[in-house]
């Protein structure tokens, strides 16, 4: 019995239209006669999508929801038992009670059923790794690439990410009620096209492999090639797997995973390992263990006995041993290996090495190496006129001498002219010693012989000195290209940034070689730091290795061991350019308390048009009520008195709200906000934004886990923000209408979403909503005030001085969803956070 087909509908992202062209196959093929049962299909709550069910027979076991729709979840019992000829199972990756639903379909063609199903890429094994690092999230449920692989077809259903998101803002992929974070992270624009780009690429390699490999073609020796990888068990192992999978995929080639253990260790492995030969079979990898203490001939072994063309390896950061191990290792590999070598980089080091940013050249002849040109001074002569003197016979008196001079020369080269001269003195007495009769005594006999060793000295000396000043020069012209390289580095930081005056400290720190630099101010008799950089700064423009002047009133203090030269022209060009920065940094500082008297006088105007208005209003409103209360309290009935006593309630809230916004408007204009920021537990920031909310005419449903990570973040101000957004989310939300308050993890930040369902806010409005006094164009309704135009001013106010971000965009079916992306401070929620 021939095996069963598999068509898959491909889709880069939920409601890209697989499950519409999987219904539309359904219906084609049941129009041509065949038999077609429906055994697997999740509406997600769509009426369009469930309408396209009319008229296919359904096989599984179905449950029916509230609101009318239904989800099919498939029974291969029940099918094999109706043995059609097609079935329809939309959603390849997902799971059925506890088993994956692809294990059913790979059962159902194994007898003879064709299957026709649909899959997103993010469910695809072998590029995991890649959607997750895209999206933030990772899927649990996944498809093999071994699957994929007997695949009959494979069609890609596009749609471009603009068009998606519209049919997300319609509520015509998800309902309103199921747009989470996580959901609104993947639908983002950037995100959208990433997934697009990925999902095409990987099906053209698909192709090209398939195409590749057909009988006849020229290339169908590649069916027998391979590609090796090794798995180590390391944390990065499985990132080099998939890589590797995804490489042999696109070549058509075998994928083969060796884990090479010791030879002492026994034949047990440990259960990292044990999970890559699961994650290698589930790609249709093919798994071999080799015993050897040698790691690079293991792996070229199996590479050349598997015929393999690519050996992939991983290299990730360890410590320096493991490191200088781990690096031997993948060197000797490329070394010997007759295949290509791929070597995979690991993740980047935890934190940067800052010691590399003050690591500065040595002078020429300092250190180690004036120690080394005192060695050579001494020793080289020595060791030259030992050779000569064993070669005596063969050589005359000049060409010792030139031999000789041969050694002053590699002695002042390193040592520099001391040490040149010293060793022309220490080569004049060894020549006269060994070569000169009467040897072995510091006489001549011959003055011609006199006459040569003197103009030997003389010629050693000035060949030294010369060869030492080329030297010498030639360091100064590195030094000279360094200081212009500097100067211009010093530049374009200076024009950089807002407050260039940190890093252009900084890189006078490291021109002059020092640990710690301050740039100093005096006021009023006293020095006051203006900016410091390095390990060691300075405290006092006194008693440091170099102190200079920049201005009338600045001085930078540079303090360090060993400081290095610098030529005064270019001293005098740095402090030239430090002094044009601080007098620019004054300049902005004038500017921005310009910008910010400004911005007070625009403040107190808009504050006068609040208390004109917006207070005056509540103000009348209770005013009028309590004034009733005391003349005709005794006279009104409970029914009036409980009416009046509301409407004073509501008036003071009213007041309450607008103060406390106007205070924090003004203190955030101000620039008066003191940060307490402290670990947070989120949950219990949303119930008591919530509760300071207090009663309204539009319910709040709050969908906040428990087992949230902590953020950092300022309690009182993040209340006041979530309080802020809840509010406006009510005022704006139909009574008919919830408002909802989730929280999800997305790409390593904390998103709490305010999810309304009113007017929304038009794309042209949002920038200006979040300025004090801003309101949408969207007008209201009737009856209902849209209140000052601060609170959204004040949420971003406040988010902003925590670092927090603060989006609004549109909700599906209509609304405005407020988001605040906060970056997560631990991996787990501590005990010791703040509750």
């Amino acid at each position: 019995m021939a095996r069963g087909t598999l068509r898959i509908y491909l889709g880069f992202a939920p409601g890209a239209g697989t499950t519409y062209a999987l219904l539309d196959e359904a219906h084609r093929r049941a129009g041509r006669g065949s038999e077609v049962v429906v055994a697997a299909l999740d509406g997600k709550g769509r009426r369009s999508t469930e309408e396209l069910v009319t008229g296919l027979e359904l096989v599984g076991d179905r449950s029916d929801g509230p609101d009318g729709t239904f989800r099919l979840t498939l029974d291969p019992g029940a099918v094999l038992a109706r043995r059609p000829r097609v079935v329809v199972v939309d959603d390849l990756a997902a799971c059925d009670g506890e088993h994956a639903r692809w294990h059913a379909v790979e059962r159902l063609r194994d007898a003879g059923i064709d299957v026709v199903t649909t899959l997103d890429v993010s469910a695809v094994e072998s590029l995991a790794d890649v959607v997750a690092a895209i999206t933030g999230l990772e899927r649990v449920a996944r498809v093999p690439d071994s699957v994929l692989r007997s695949a009959e077809q494979i069609q890609l259903i596009d749609q471009t990410p603009e068009a998606l998101r519209r049919r997300l803002a319609h509520g015509n992929i998800f309902p309103a009620e199921r747009v989470d974070a996580a959901v609104d992270a993947t639908f983002r624009p950037e995100t959208l096209a990433e997934l697009r780009e990925l999902t095409m690429r990987w099906l053209a390699d698909r192709v090209q492999a398939r195409t590749s490999t057909e009988p006849g073609d020229a290339r169908r020796h590649e069916l027998h090639e391979g590609i090796v990888v090794a798995l180590s068990g390391a944390p990065s192992s499985p990132e080099v797997l998939r890589r590797a999978a995804r490489l042999a995929d696109r070549q058509g080639a075998r994928l083969i995973g060796v884990h090479v253990r010791s030879v002492a260790a026994g034949p047990d492995v440990s259960p990292a390992v044990m999970d890559q030969r699961q994650l290698l079979e589930a790609m249709g990898g093919e798994y071999l263990e080799v015993a050897s203490d040698d790691v690079a001939d293991a792996l070229i072994r199996v590479a050349v006995a598997e015929r393999a063309t690519q050996l992939v390896v991983g290299a990730s950061h360890r410590g320096r041993w493991q490191e200088f191990r781990h690096g031997a290792v993948v060197a000797e590999i490329v070394r010997r290996s007759p295949v290509d070598v791929h070597v995979v980089g690991g993740l980047p080091p935890a934190r940067p090495d800052r010691s590399a940013r003050t690591r500065r050249r040595p002078p020429l002849v300092r250190g180690g190496r004036r120690l080394a040109g005192w060695v050579l001074a001494i020793g080289l002569p020595a060791l030259v006129a030992e050779v000569l003197v064993a070669a005596d016979r063969h050589l005359d008196l000049a060409a010792q001498l030139i031999v000789m001079l041969l050694a002053v020369t590699a002695a002042a080269a390193v040592g520099g002219a001391m040490a040149g001269a010293a060793a022309a003195l220490w080569a004049f007495v060894l020549a006269n010693w060994c070569f000169i009769p009467p040897v072995h005594e510091l006489s001549i006999s011959n003055p011609e012989d006199a006459l040569s060793l003197g103009a030997f000295l003389v010629v050693a000396i000035v060949i030294g000195s010369y060869v030492s000043v080329a030297a010498r020069r030639s360091a100064e012209a590195v030094r000279a290209r360094a200081d212009a390289s500097a100067l211009a580095s010093l530049a374009g930081t200076a024009a950089a940034t807002d407050n260039p005056l940190p890093a252009v400290v900084d890189r006078l720190r490291v021109a002059y070689g020092g640990v710690g630099a301050t740039l100093f101010d005096r006021v009023g008799g006293l020095w006051v730091v203006m900016a410091s950089a390095g390990f060691e700064a300075p405290s006092a423009p006194d008693g440091v290795a170099l102190s200079l002047p920049v201005t009338d009133t600045t001085r930078l203090a540079i303090d360090g061991p060993d400081l290095r030269g610098v030529d005064p022209e270019v001293t005098a060009a740095f402090l030239d350019q430090l002094a044009l920065t601080v007098d620019r940094q004054r300049l902005r500082a004038a500017e921005e308390e310009s910008r910010s008297a400004a911005a007070a006088n625009e403040l107190r105007a808009a504050l006068l048009a609040a208390v004109s208005h917006d207070l005056r209003t509540p103000l009348a409103t209770v005013k009028a009520a309590s004034s009733t209360l005391a003349q005709l309290g005794e006279s009104l009935s409970p029914a009036e008195r409980s009416e009046l006593l509301a409407t004073v309630d509501n008036g003071v809230d009213r007041l309450t709200a607008l103060v406390v916004n106007l205070l924090g408007m003004g203190r955030i204009q101000a620039g008066v906000v003191e940060l307490d920021l402290r670990e947070l537990v989120v949950d219990e920031v949303v119930h008591q934004a919530v509760l300071d909310v207090g009663p309204t005419e539009v319910d709040i449903r709050v969908d906040v886990p428990e087992v949230l990570p902590s953020v950092t973040a300022d309690r009182p101000l993040l209340v006041h923000v979530l309080v802020n957004l809840i509010d406006n989310a009510c005022t704006w939300s139909p009574a008919a209408e919830a408002v909802r308050v989730d929280a999800l993890v997305v790409n390593g930040a904390l998103h709490v979403r305010v999810v309304d369902r009113g007017p929304g806010i038009p794309v042209e409005d949002r920038d200006r909503v979040l300025e004090p006094f801003q309101r949408s164009s969207v007008p209201l309704g009737e009856g209902r005030s849209a209140g000052t135009g601060l609170g959204l001013a004040v949420a971003a106010g406040f988010c902003a001085l925590m670092d927090l971000e603060l989006r609004l965009e549109d909700t599906p079916g209509g609304g405005t969803t407020a988001t605040v992306v906060m970056p997560v401070s631990r991996d787990r929620v501590g005990t010791d956070v703040e509750r």
